[in-house]
């Protein structure tokens, strides 16, 4: 299973166990010697031995069952390990020392983590409020609410986006609270769909069928049309002269050119209410808890919004109207300049297709030369004969100019009217009002103990986040101090690290370097006295049967260097060294560089 999850064994502290029920000399205590020793299977943690109860033991306590740990470890070949790796006291703080860098890799994120916690549990206590258990503290908790709830819409109609509320207009969510940006493109496109979409028939001019942009609707060709409202005129023919027409029929022609126009505004109109709808929604659940945001809705924020759609409604409907039925009127100089442009542009058209009858070549081919005899009275009289035979198709064109100039300035009347009468008067205006503190005042006392009261569901959440903040709060204390100190420890090595390098050049002081009368065998311990302070503790080296005193140097030991002192073995050095530390408990001679963190260095005279 190990090798599963971390096939390195980068992670993994092997951990033996019943080591007494192994034959003494047998070839799997050996074998177990070797694989505690990191010499079989290698994992870079290393691994332990433990000897737990058996069954004759199972009912020793737990200082009993250590001291018989201890028994058992200090016989046989389990002396060879070190002491480090055995029994249960040095595996504490081993693991310890593992969990503390295990916690030290992952600090930044663990702290950033803890802060967003920190900040939901803010979040939920603010939307639950203070506890409200009398009529008055539940009145001034809804005008908190209603306060809240009318500074986000007013900010969201504004396009005021700098509250927290709105998040990132990347994402879904984000983008759904911006309502000012979501109604300007709704807006937007809706004077472009009307301007490509809106005509029931897209009316091409003769030979540009293949140039004109896309349309959802039908296409005709303009000489087509032109006899579709010959057959209207005919059947709506009043006492209007020969090449006259009634001018009723511009109404007509009209209507029936925007009846798109509906169904169109119908579209629009549902999108820019749910969006609305959808904001209200997430500003009055920011502001509130569950239960207290759905009173809120179903209460007063929903029945507002109905007056204010039906109210909605009603304006559409009545902008709408004009271009409905009746007679088509405006006042606009746009209208009789679109239809001179109009009538320009038909000439226009019109005198290009007899110049290209006369020389063979029309404006759209480009400049050209010619040696061909021109006879300029006949070419005069080609370009001014303007005279159009048929009278009543002359009437036809005629309306039809005046139909499309009077269709462009209704589309930008009606483009206008629907965003500012009916969007912005009907809807958005005053939106954040629709549940203000003036609101919350006017209710009558059980309205109020309906809609604040707290319900057993309140009471329980306000709890858990309390405990929750606590908690969090306490650890990210700790998490701050802990990486305080680490930071001033990294500091110190790098210092520590200078200072090593400067005293490989320099003997150290108070260092007796005579070599000894007696070259015998010496033992050597190592002796944890009290430190002068938690974070100082002194070891000292000393050697027995000398003719030298003791002359220990001394140096502070780090207090997250593990394993303890007396756990690691002295090796004989034969003249006065730098002995160094290290975390796997071995000493080495020379002024060797500890290469881990939490390594010290110790030196005696010999």
């Amino acid at each position: 299973m190990a090798r599963t999850f971390d096939p390195n064994g980068t992670r993994t502290l092997g951990i033996v166990t019943k080591p007494d029920t192994l034959l003494r000399g047998s070839d799997s205590e050996g074998s177990f010697i070797t694989l505690l020793k990191n010499e079989d299977i290698v994992f870079r943690l290393g691994w332990h031995v433990l000897r737990n109860r058996d069954f004759d033991m199972k009912d020793y306590s737990a200082e009993e069952r250590d001291q018989e740990e201890k028994r058992f470890f200090s016989k046989g070949v389990w002396t060879s390990l070190p002491a480090t790796i055995v029994g249960i006291g040095p595996l504490k703080p081993r693991l310890g020392d593992i969990l503390r860098k295990q916690i030290v890799s992952v600090l930044p994120s663990l702290i950033a983590d803890v802060e967003r916690g920190i900040k939901d549990c803010n979040s939920r206590l603010y939307s639950l409020g203070d506890t409200r258990r009398t009529l008055q503290e539940q009145r001034q908790y809804l005008i908190r609410v209603s306060q809240r709830f009318s500074v986000l819409v007013k900010a969201a109609v504004d396009g005021v986006y700098g509250d927290e509320f709105f998040g990132d207009p990347m994402t879904p969510e984000g983008e759904a609270k911006r309502l000012r940006a979501l109604i300007q493109d709704f807006l937007l496109r809706f004077a472009e769909d009307m301007r490509r979409n809106g005509q029931q028939q897209k009316i091409l001019d003769n030979g540009t069928e293949r140039n004109v942009d896309t349309h959802a609707g039908k296409t005709i060709s303009h000489s087509d049309y032109v006899d579709h409202v010959h057959e209207l005129m005919r059947r709506t023919r009043g006492r209007e002269l020969p090449g006259t027409f009634n001018p009723l029929i511009i109404g007509d022609l009209f209507y029936e050119q925007s009846k798109p126009w509906k169904s169109m505004s119908d579209r629009y109109s549902k999108a820019i209410l749910t969006t609305i709808q959808r904001l209200l929604r997430s500003a009055i659940d920011s502001a509130t808890d569950s239960a207290t945001a759905e009173g809120l809705l179903q209460t007063l924020l929903y029945p507002a919004l109905e007056k204010r759609t039906a109210l909605f409604h009603t304006k559409v409907l009545e902008v709408l109207e004009p271009h409905q039925r009746g007679h088509a009127i405006t006042y606009n100089h746009y209208f009789t300049d679109t239809v001179q442009k109009a009538r320009n542009e038909h000439e226009k058209q019109d005198q290009a297709r007899r110049i290209h009858a006369y020389f063979g070549r029309g404006p759209h081919d480009g400049p050209f030369t010619t040696k061909q005899l021109i006879d300029v009275s006949e070419l005069v009289t080609l370009l001014s004969i303007s005279t159009q035979e048929d009278m009543d198709r002359y009437a036809c064109s005629e309306a039809i100019y005046c139909m499309q100039a009077y269709y462009k300035v209704a589309m930008k009347v009606l483009v206008d009217n629907f965003s500012v009468l009916a969007v912005e008067k009907c809807m958005l205006s005053d939106l954040a009002d629709i549940l203000s503190p003036d609101t919350i005042i006017k209710l009558s006392d059980k309205e109020v103990y309906d809609l604040a009261a707290e319900s057993e569901t309140s009471v329980l959440e306000r709890q858990r986040a309390t405990r929750e903040l606590k908690v969090l709060e306490e650890g990210l204390t700790a998490l701050n101090r802990f990486n305080q100190f680490r930071s001033a420890g990294e500091t110190t090595d790098v210092n520590d690290e200078e200072e090593e390098e400067q005293g490989a050049q320099t003997p150290p002081p108070n260092k007796d370097t005579t070599p000894p009368n007696n070259e015998g065998h010496h033992d050597r311990e190592i002796n944890n006295e009290s430190p002068s302070s938690p974070f100082d503790p002194v070891i000292k080296v000393h050697r027995e049967d000398s003719n030298y005193p003791d002359t220990p140097l001394e140096q502070p030991w780090n207090p997250y260097c593990s394993p303890a002192p007396e756990s690691f073995e002295i090796e004989e050095l034969p003249s006065p060294e730098i002995v160094s530390v290290n975390n796997q408990g071995s000493w080495g001679g020379g002024k060797k560089k500890a290469k881990r963190p939490g390594a010290c260095y110790v030196g005696f005279a010999d």
